[in-house]
């Protein structure tokens, strides 16, 4: 296939390719980086695309290689598969499902990658199964309600999760693709918000775990199902008093225990609609277990305020000292997203990446935002799959006007903090994020055990910056490693948009697109060894 076959004359696809602010999104490192190791690439491919064109999305696929999904024209789209050391293995075209759009995709760690494909407008959405060993698809048709905003879409086996809202009512369904029919699960009620979809692939059972809201008081459901999605069990968390729980994460500690983290904040702090998180909480749930729940508030943590500056940090902890000498709390305004819960040693790490929603007043439509998501222009609906700021139902989207338009993400720092089995906070730091913004809520820091610590990595100006915590809960920033020089080329004079991550072993992926010398529009696949 020639390069001039991959280039792409429809219309503009998912926003999630589009890094507006050339945002790095990184993971693992080598357990052996020092100060001695560089960056080389070891093998870039490039295709030919036309200017103002972003049609490719990237599925990396651990050793396995990487997928290409690429939207051919209005009504076509093409997989091509490359190995781990970018060779192409195989390519097949598909027809796009009518008036339907690519929505999200999920690989199963092992051989397939489904994709979905949904609409706003329509009572259907189709399933396509990839089998990436020898390239071959199959298409499943589902039939759904109207006007379904999908917001989680997870496999379990042969089994489909997919979960999304309908006019502020969730629902949550299931098909296991040898009965090809979709049909609702028990769960979903009015005044709650499905927070969470994890996959137990040991265990084989799906959790969907919903904040419900009664009156002023909201709690934690989970929900337990098999691959053919049967109940397997149900917990609630109900809150302390003046407490609401406004977000949770389930972690499997055994086969009849989970551990649930998420924040919570004040009842009373939540009366604008607008949630306002107080802390952490901690909970295990399981069969025949009564929850045993832990609060933390962010006022307890050493390092929550670090990232304001000396002077501003010193005037905050004060504040809250001087609440807690009188026998209350300073109260918070924060919002978090949430990180699966960690195991490390004897402990339990939580990591949170603190951010606010920006809006601008104007008569236009939020930056990335394109033609193939023109549903989601809606004031009610212009944001992402998985999203807990649009779906918690303290937060929502109830009080705009048509003119305040949504622009984005900015994160402000992480979180990172270690307890033991008691929920007791045994350390935190944090880090700061240099105000990264995105038009999505995605994980802006990655962790990785490595031996006896941890390490986290996050894009900070530019560069691969490396935190290093050690098992007390002290930190060592490593030297930063520039990859510019790696990504780069010579002959590029301007970056579209730019995306690198952790692939597998030792090696990080790149991707994206560029102008050369001769103006001319690519997209590039790298593969960089550290």
């Amino acid at each position: 296939m020639t390069n001039g076959e991959w280039i792409a004359t429809g219309a503009k696809w998912s926003r999630w390719t589009r890094l507006s602010f050339g945002v790095v999104f990184l993971s693992l490192v080598h357990c052996g980086l020092s100060r001695s190791l560089h960056a080389q690439s070891v093998r870039r491919i490039e295709l030919s695309a036309p200017a103002n064109s972003e049609s490719i999305i990237t599925l990396p696929l651990g050793d396995k290689g990487v997928l290409l999904l690429t939207k051919t024209d209005r009504v076509s789209y093409q997989l091509t598969k490359y190995s781990a050391e970018l060779d192409r293995d195989w390519s097949l075209s598909g027809q796009l499902p009518d008036n339907l759009d690519y929505v999200a995709s999920t690989f199963d760690g092992h051989g397939a990658v489904y994709l979905l494909f949904s609409s706003y407008r329509l009572p259907i959405c189709e399933i396509v199964r990839v089998s990436i060993g020898p390239g071959f698809a199959e298409r499943f048709n589902l039939n759904v309600v109207e006007r379904l905003q999908v917001t989680h879409f997870k496999t379990l086996g042969d089994g489909i999760f997919i979960a999304g809202i309908v006019e502020e009512n969730p629902l949550l369904y299931h098909c296991h693709l040898s009965l090809r029919q979709a049909r609702l699960l028990p769960g979903g009620e009015r005044g709650a918000a499905i927070q969470s979809l994890e996959a137990d692939t040991t265990n084989q059972r799906m959790t969907a775990s919903f904040t419900v809201r009664r009156g002023h008081e909201l709690k934690l459901v989970a929900n337990v199902y098999d691959e053919f999605g049967q109940s397997k069990g149900h917990s609630v968390i109900e809150p302390k008093a003046d407490y609401s729980l406004l977000s949770g994460r389930l972690t499997v500690l055994d086969d009849s225990t989970q551990l649930v983290v998420g924040n919570y904040g004040f009842r009373a702090m939540q009366a604008n609609g607008v949630a306002a998180s107080q802390g952490v909480y901690l909970s295990k749930i399981g069969e025949g277990r009564f929850p045993e729940t832990a609060y933390i508030s962010f006022t307890d943590f050493k390092n929550f305020f670090r990232y304001l500056g000396d002077r501003e940090q010193d005037r905050m902890e004060r504040k809250a000292q001087r609440r807690k000498e009188a026998g209350s709390d300073l109260r918070l305004n924060y919002r978090l997203l949430m990180h699966e819960l960690i195991r490390y040693n004897d402990q339990y790490v939580v990591v949170a990446e603190v951010f606010y929603p920006q809006f601008r007043y104007q008569n236009a439509y939020p930056y990335g935002a394109t033609s193939w998501y023109g549903w989601r222009y809606s004031p009610q609906s212009y944001y992402s799959l998985y999203n807990p700021y649009m779906w918690n139902p303290w937060y929502g989207s109830r009080g705009l006007s048509p003119q305040q338009v949504f622009d984005g993400y900015v994160y402000t720092h992480a979180v990172v903090a270690g307890f033991d089995a008691t929920g007791k906070l045994l350390w935190d730091n944090s880090i700061e994020l240099n105000s990264e913004r995105s038009i999505d809520l995605q994980e802006k820091v990655r962790v990785v055990k490595q031996g006896d610590q941890l390490s986290l990595y996050n894009n900070y100006k530019g560069h691969i910056r490396q935190t290093v915590i050690r098992p007390n809960g002290m930190t060592e920033l490593k030297p930063q490693l520039d990859i510019t020089p790696v990504v780069a080329d010579s002959r590029i004079q301007s970056a579209l948009t730019d995306d690198v991550r952790f692939w597998y072993d030792r090696f990080f992926l790149a991707w994206g697109y560029q102008k050369n010398e001769g103006r001319k529009t690519v997209f590039y696949l790298d593969k960089i060894e550290f």
